[in-house]
């Protein structure tokens, strides 16, 4: 099939040759005729790149084993321009030669056999010249009639070179020698959707300083940051690729870099190609749309909607529009987060995926919920310490956004997470607060049985009883805190909560009772100073204004100053104060919480 399609267009196009010779065309028809047959060869590559990218074009004969990944074939499919750029630019059929740089002889030194792997395999030199499949079609029939090791190999580095990877690995079937190998392997690298093998390109880059630029796109690929750096060393190496190769390396390397933010590099990896060029190859063109809207080009975001519309660059358009915090279509980023997780359960244990992760669940994570989550954790390739702690943090930032929602489905949503994420959270930070929350909100809102699940899973009682005043704080339930105060005259977070809502509600003998158990905290002083002052009932001692003067920073001894000015201004006028508006007592509330947070982290 893959070769009937070409030769049925230049059938087609010779009785449309002899029609228009047989009716003696003018001058000016004879010269557009001519100029169609002069551009055939270039819309011939390019329906046929199209074609094999969007798996129309199937193969004949059968396809060699590989690894068990799934594959798509990764050449980029060119536009149809008016003419190809000069570096595309094809001769006409019957001038056609096999290039002249492109020998059928083994060179010298083209394996190496030492200890490591084979030093030589990607020199692609030979094919620089090589940049369509019109070119391959004008000296394939050459190498398949010698039909030996050598041309075999020549063959499959040239459809390497046009990122046809699954008709290189066909040429190899059979072969176990090491060139063979590491061909094989870089087809898998130049493969959109399967996974490099990483440690074989770091051997092969411990032997070979030039194969380095193949250990940075696998690393890229797998979201390491240290692809970045390696590949800034190796511009050079990056520069004298075959175009095709080039542009094929670009269209994997721009999309991981994009996610990392090297701008600085990926401006590098453009600036090689012409702005022509950019236009005619659709993956370049696509991957340049990509990082035009991550600086928010203007107009960008029209362009990569337009994208997300077209079925071939759908996932990446839409992961990128979700990463800019735009929505997409919601049941479609559940198919694609769907997919994603299939794909790492196909991935071996040994597999690198922390960064992949991060990037899914940043990405993507309004469709990475509860099951999506534990269903990631239990695949073997998310094995891992870094694995397992990346997802039980996205799984606990599930959890504190649902047990903080004002809506009680999500609450006890919340809740059964919970339950059913217990081997995932083992040992997390958040484990214990999350769980006293859990219950004491399960508890306020009368779900007893709900309550005493998550009660017995702590580790203390203690911090079921801060989980109860910190939700009674949060509604201002003055009674609640004041008898959990008396309950637990230890619990230093728990008195500093109540004396914190005594002071808001301005009860001076309820702050009275807990004053002296409250701890000669400056930083926690200012708080109470700056809660009396934001409350307008100034019930706060002089004392806890003395303690204040040695919190540090800035910012707080002005807000004291400010407090205190307009205190004493008051107060000589024997007027009522008045309230101090909040938003005039800059950070309280976020000291608040850290003050809290502080106290929590000693509870642990």
């Amino acid at each position: 099939m893959t070769h009937r399609l070409p030769i049925c267009l230049f059938a087609l196009a010779i009785p449309l040759a002899q029609t228009a010779a047989a009716e003696q065309p003018s001058q000016g028809v004879q010269g557009v005729v001519n100029d169609e047959m002069d551009r055939l060869p270039a819309q011939l590559d390019s329906f046929v790149q199209e074609a094999i990218d969007q798996g129309l074009l199937k193969r004949s004969s059968p396809v060699g084993t590989g690894p068990a990944m799934p594959s798509t074939p990764q050449a980029a499919p060119p536009s149809t321009p008016q003419a190809a750029p000069p570096s595309a630019q094809l001769a006409a059929p019957e001038e056609a030669s096999v290039p002249q740089q492109v020998s059928l002889r083994p060179r010298q030194g083209a394996e190496v056999q030492t200890g490591c792997a084979v030093t030589s395999a990607y020199d692609f030199s030979d094919f620089r010249e090589l940049s369509t499949y019109s070119d391959l079609m004008s000296w394939r029939g050459v190498l398949g009639a010698e039909d030996t090791d050598t041309s075999r190999t020549l063959l499959a580095k040239a459809y390497l070179v046009l990122g046809m990877n699954e008709e290189a690995r066909m040429q190899l079937v059979g072969k176990a020698d090491r060139t063979s190998t590491a061909l094989r392997e870089f087809a898998w690298l130049m493969e959109a959707r399967s996974f490099p093998n990483i440690s074989y390109f770091s051997d092969l880059a411990d032997c070979d300083e030039e194969a380095r630029i193949w250990l940075a796109l696998a690393r890229l690929r797998a979201g390491d940051p240290s692809g970045a750096q390696i590949l800034s060393t190796q511009l050079s190496s990056f520069r004298h690729m075959p175009l095709r190769l080039r542009v094929n390396y670009a269209g994997l390397a721009i999309p991981a870099l994009v996610r990392m933010k090297e701008a600085t590099l990926i401006e590098k990896l453009l600036a090689t190609f012409s702005k022509d060029e950019i236009e005619y190859y659709s993956r370049l063109k696509f991957v340049k749309a990509l990082y035009d809207f991550s600086r928010a080009t203007p107009g960008s975001e029209q362009v990569m909607r337009d994208y997300f519309n077209r079925l071939s660059y759908r996932d990446e358009a839409g992961a990128a529009l979700r990463r800019a915090g735009l929505d997409i279509d919601a049941e479609y980023e559940t198919e694609l987060v769907t997919r994603l997780v299939d794909d790492y359960g196909q991935l071996p244990e040994d597999i690198p995926v922390e960064a992949s992760l991060d990037v899914l669940l940043r990405d993507l994570n309004r469709a990475a919920d509860y099951g999506m989550t534990l269903q990631l954790a239990s695949v073997p390739a998310a094995q891992s310490p870094e694995a397992q702690a990346r997802l039980a943090d996205h799984y606990a930032n599930l959890v504190a956004a649902d047990l903080a929602s004002t809506k009680k489905l999500w609450n006890i949503r919340g809740m059964d997470a919970l339950l059913n994420g217990e081997d995932l959270l083992d040992g997390h930070e958040d484990l214990e607060a999350r769980l006293g929350e859990a219950a004491a909100l399960a508890a306020h809102l009368g779900l007893k049985s709900m309550s005493a699940k998550l009660s017995a899973k702590l580790d203390s009682d203690d911090q079921l009883a801060i989980a109860q005043a910190e939700l009674a704080y949060r509604l201002a339930d003055g009674k609640q805190l004041e008898a959990l105060a008396l309950q637990n005259t230890g619990i230093e977070q728990i008195t500093r909560l109540a004396a914190l809502d005594a002071v808001r509600s301005g009860d001076a003998a309820r702050f009275a009772a807990l004053s002296d158990r409250l701890p000669a905290d400056p930083d926690f002083a200012l708080l109470l100073v700056e809660t009396d002052a934001a409350s307008g009932h100034h019930i706060v001692p002089d004392i806890f204004y003395q303690r204040a003067r040695d919190a540090g920073g800035e910012g707080g001894e002005t807000t004291l100053n400010q407090i205190m000015t307009a205190r004493k201004a008051l107060a000589s006028a024997s007027e009522q104060p008045p309230r101090v508006a909040l938003a005039d007592v800059p950070g309280s509330l976020t000291r608040v919480g850290a003050s809290l947070q502080a106290s929590s982290m000693e509870m642990r």
